[in-house]
């Protein structure tokens, strides 16, 4: 940031910066080197005994770095910014936004029902906060929808078994969860776990009735008439478990991949757990917040 404001000649910028970066940091690695840009951008501004005073500190504190030039200590700086693009997790905000992919799977409804979905794209989006490098929690929200091909054990009105019948239709899911992630690592390249409870709401786009009329006045277009109609919906507790990889490719963003299951369980009928694999990928767009 520095020898940005510098290459833009915004020297009084330049070295306040400089003067923060050297007093929150005195004994990171480029110590060295934002004292030797500091007394670049007091030369630049003219102030010569300011810059002496900063240069003998530099030749006390640091003899190695005291003799190089300013064009060296520029380069210095690059190669520093290029090594040290990752800063660390902790205390960092992330947005993500999360293209998913859904696997096919089939769940046996009993007597001899079916249902068959097949794989389906999705979207998610979320925000988290990075407790520590190693671990974070994100509210995450998804949404997919996938075909599906339905085999109906029919029986008559004794309740013997008559024969099967099909159908198909498009089924729409929508996950709100609180998923914790823990990485293995503490650098850029690491491997992670993570896991976490939400509400799932499945609308089976079913009709569970007629179609009902509503009608409303508009003050531009008068009387306004349409109609809808109700489906087959059901809402359940979830969970989920999954494992991947992230890496940050700079300061400000990141990309991770995972690849997992999630389950839910009816609040009527806890017995039951229906299982469903599937990967996301995420791009995050982070926001540092404190020392990190």
């Amino acid at each position: 940031m520095v020898q940005h404001f510098l290459t833009r000649k915004q020297y009084e910028s330049a070295e306040a910066r400089a003067r923060w970066a050297a007093a929150t940091y005195p004994d990171v690695p480029v110590a060295p080197t934002l004292l030797a840009l500091l007394v670049q951008a007091l030369e630049k501004q003219g102030k010569k005994e300011d810059a002496e005073i900063s240069r003998k500190m530099l030749a006390e504190k640091y003899p190695d770095a005291g003799g190089k030039k300013p064009d060296a200590a520029s380069s210095l700086a690059g190669t520093y910014q290029m090594r040290q693009a990752y800063l660390g997790r902790r205390g960092r905000y992330e947005i993500t936004l999360q293209p998913r992919y859904v696997a096919s799977r089939d769940i046996d409804a009993g007597g001899g029902s079916k249902l068959e979905l097949d794989p389906a794209p999705g979207f998610g989006v979320g925000f988290g906060y990075n407790f520590t490098n190693k671990f974070a929690l994100h509210l995450d929200g998804s949404w997919t929808r996938s075909d599906y091909q339905a085999k109906i054990a029919t029986t008559d009105s004794a309740g013997n078994p008559t024969g099967m019948t099909t159908a198909s239709g498009v089924l729409d899911t929508a996950t709100v969860a609180l998923n914790l992630s823990y990485y293995f690592l503490d650098g850029p390249l690491t491997p992670f776990v993570l896991g976490g409870i939400g509400w799932t709401f499945v609308d089976s786009n079913i009709p569970s009735g007629p179609p009902e009329g509503v009608c409303w006045w508009d003050p531009w277009y008068g009387n306004v008439c349409t109609y809808y109609q109700n489906t087959y919906t059901k809402d359940y507790f979830s969970y989920n478990v999954g494992i991947g990889g992230r890496w940050t490719c700079s300061p400000a963003s990141s990309c991770a991949a995972a690849w997992g299951g999630s389950g839910s369980i009816s609040a009527r009928r806890a017995s039951r757990t229906s299982w469903a694999g599937g990967w996301t990928s995420a791009i995050c767009s982070e926001r540092a917040e404190g020392r990190r």
